[in-house]
């Protein structure tokens, strides 16, 4: 990627100052420099377009416990305590190592739904492949 890469700003920043000093044309200084800009700035941009083609998944991580309260809930003596899980999605082969975090909670009101949502899954998945790592969670606030 052009933006992370020092040695791609001093290659451009070489040829600009070629184009300037070389070409006295005025003409020919707007051509090439619409041409070394363009090819400067479409390059793919991390966290916007979707640079990474693999990701990898970790599934089913414990972050901690909550009571599974009934849907009528009268004393807490009927309730059990469960697991909370959540998936990890990150990029596969991704050199960075202080990435940003998105955390994703599922729709259902608190009362139904869970982390293998199709729409939550492809919303994490294209996260991580725009470099970002993804935290899919199941919740339980009742």
């Amino acid at each position: 990627m052009f933006c992370e890469n020092s040695t791609a700003i001093v290659i451009l920043s070489i040829l600009l100052l070629f184009v300037f000093v070389f070409f006295k044309d005025i003409k020919m200084k707007k051509y090439l420099l619409f041409i070394l800009l363009t090819i400067a700035f479409s390059q793919e941009v991390r966290f916007i377009d979707e640079i990474f083609d693999q990701i990898q998944t970790t599934e089913d991580i414990v972050y901690g416990n909550a009571p599974d309260l009934p849907f009528l809930f009268i004393i807490e003596s009927n309730t059990n305590d469960i697991d909370l899980h959540m998936d990890v999605y990150e990029p596969l082969g991704d050199t960075m190592i202080d990435r940003p975090v998105i955390i994703f909670a599922h729709s259902g009101s608190f009362f139904i739904g869970n982390k293998t949502a199709q729409d939550m899954v492809a919303l994490s998945e294209t996260a991580a492949k725009r470099g970002y790592v993804a935290y899919l969670w199941n919740i339980d606030l009742v």
